[in-house]
């Protein structure tokens, strides 16, 4: 087992991008493992990390890396979001936008430390709550979020849609 000497702190763009990056298309091909209908990471990863980099910029969130020896084994986006709908009961909140540990260091604690270090920028800046999507499938994530005090709050519900008209595209203009 590799060492647990891991050192999590705030992302630097300089040296960490290529990282990230690595850390992300990790990310979308286990979730595209067991939702073959998500992109793989390679085919996403070019248009969606920098929408992350401004999302996160945009609203005063952080980055936080997890470093071992040198090398980013993964990250958390931490997006301070306002109330979106007006009966929400906090009138902000922290969403944890993607959390990514690489495959070879799941199971070792990084992804509950990244979770830790969001929940202290959440506590410094006075949100009520830390929330993140999680796909149904993925019970691996969902038993790690569970043991750093996640619980269910709201279960979305999803249909596939088939048949649909040739050349049909996007919401009508």
């Amino acid at each position: 087992m590799p060492s647990l000497e891991i050192e999590i702190r705030e992302y630097d763009p300089a040296r960490d991008a290529e990282g990230v990056r690595a850390c992300f298309i990790a990310l979308q091909d286990h979730e595209h493992d067991f939702a073959p209908e998500a992109p793989a990471g390679m085919g996403l990863v070019d248009q969606y990390v920098p929408f992350l980099l401004n999302r996160v910029g945009a609203s005063g969130g952080r980055i936080f890396v997890a470093e071992r020896q040198g090398r980013i084994v993964g990250f958390v986006s931490a997006v301070i979001v306002q109330r979106e709908e007006p009966d929400e009961t906090d009138t902000f909140h922290v969403d944890l936008a993607e959390l990514s540990v690489l495959p070879a260091d799941r199971g070792q604690g990084v992804g509950g430390r990244l979770l830790q270090a969001a929940e202290h920028f959440a506590r410094s800046v006075g949100a009520p709550s830390l929330r993140i999507r999680v796909d149904a499938r993925n019970n691996g994530a969902r038993r790690m979020y569970g043991r750093n005090g996640f619980s269910e709050s709201v279960i979305g519900l999803k249909k596939r849609l088939t048949g649909l008209a040739a050349g049909t595209s996007g919401p009508p203009k």
